[in-house]
């Protein structure tokens, strides 16, 4: 198998390679093109960037799709008690949360390689929305997490337990950077700048106590905005001609405000009564979100067109983890706040023209 792929490989970059038309005689980049001298005044074969168009109009764009998994901590809603316990013994149980699936989203960027030294300006958007995250227990020796209602336990028996998280997820990164090469078979894109986003999540959970004929419903709305520094560097490390193994790596700290409003209330099912609320709580709070982002994969890159254009396309997994995100206040029991992470495939397609 690795055989018949290694000839498929051979295969292909011979073909690009041969195809005046589409790739220029010299072929991938897997030693550094010259540098002309007025370009800069380190030695020529490190300084020139990558990847390198002639006679273009500097600027480029690239489309992500992505398909990630959003998983926030601290959104366990009820625990399953063993069906046999001693009385008055401590029990333990398996936690249930939301039911978390990948979902698909985008990023969408768009840059210029400005001609002080090929440095490049780079603006990117993501999109990602998660719903329909519900999971629902329905059993007997069941304890809430959340509970609604102050005159009941916090371990009351439960019969019927439902939970859902939905968030809307939006962040824009702004950067300047430069790719260069580093040796004949690496390239870096150190880069600096801003990283903003808004979010927005709501977390639902709704309770029924058939034995005291009890509902109780939480309602959770949490709204976000962030903005600070964003450092990385991006590597390709090209074990092939056209193709290579990409690493990326970067860290931010946003400045950022949290609008958490919380609605706890229940209803009595024997005289049909309307909820009743037991607590409608607001809390405003700003306080500095780390953020750490991760990426690895596989890429292929080419110039096409008489190096009139220069094309890439990469597959590979990326993980983000935003610390202090859930940031849920439950009036009753003391809340389990959490980190957001996402992770999941990201496969980008880049037109350098």
């Amino acid at each position: 198998m690795i055989t018949i792929l290694r000839k498929q490989l051979l295969l292909l970059a011979a073909a690009l390679s041969l195809s005046p038309s589409l790739v220029n005689s010299k072929g991938c980049p897997v030693e550094p093109p010259a540098c002309p001298e007025e370009y800069c005044e380190c030695e020529k074969e490190l300084c020139c960037p990558a990847p390198n168009v002639l006679d273009g109009d500097d600027f480029y764009i690239g489309v992500d799709f992505i398909w990630w998994v959003a998983n926030e901590s601290g959104l366990a809603f009820t625990s399953i008690l063993p069906p046999t316990r001693a009385a008055g013994s401590l029990t333990k149980g398996p936690i249930v949360d939301p039911k978390m699936a990948p979902k698909p989203g985008f990023k969408i960027q768009a840059g210029y390689v400005f001609e002080h030294d090929f440095w490049d300006a780079n603006l990117e958007y993501t999109w990602l929305r998660v719903n329909n995250s519900r999971k629902y227990v329905e059993r007997s020796e069941m304890i809430s997490l959340f509970n609604s209602d102050p005159q009941l336990s916090w371990y009351e028996n439960i019969d019927y337990a439902e939970g859902s998280w939905d968030s809307r997820f939006n962040v824009l990164d702004a950067t300047l950077g430069r790719a260069s090469w580093n040796s004949k078979c690496l390239s870096l894109r150190p880069h600096v700048g801003l990283k903003a986003s808004w979010q927005s999540q709501q977390y639902h959970l709704f309770y029924k106590l058939i034995s005291v004929l009890d509902e109780n419903d939480v309602l959770v709305n949490q709204k976000y905005w962030g903005v600070g520094l964003r450092s990385g560097v991006e590597s390709a490390y090209f074990f092939f001609p056209c193709f290579s193994l990409y690493g990326d790596f970067a860290m931010s700290a946003l400045w950022s405000k949290f609008n958490v409003r919380e609605k706890l209330r229940t209803r009595l099912l024997s005289s049909n009564s309307n909820y009743l609320y037991n607590a409608n709580t607001s809390s405003k709070f700003h306080v500095v979100v780390p953020v750490l982002e991760l990426g690895l994969g596989l890429r292929f890159e080419a110039p096409v067109f008489r190096d009139m254009y220069h094309f890439m396309l990469q597959a590979g997994w990326e993980l983000q983890e935003w610390w202090s995100m859930n940031n849920i206040n439950n009036v009753y029991v003391d809340g389990a706040r959490g980190d957001l992470t996402l992770q999941g495939l990201t496969i980008k397609a880049r037109l350098d023209f």
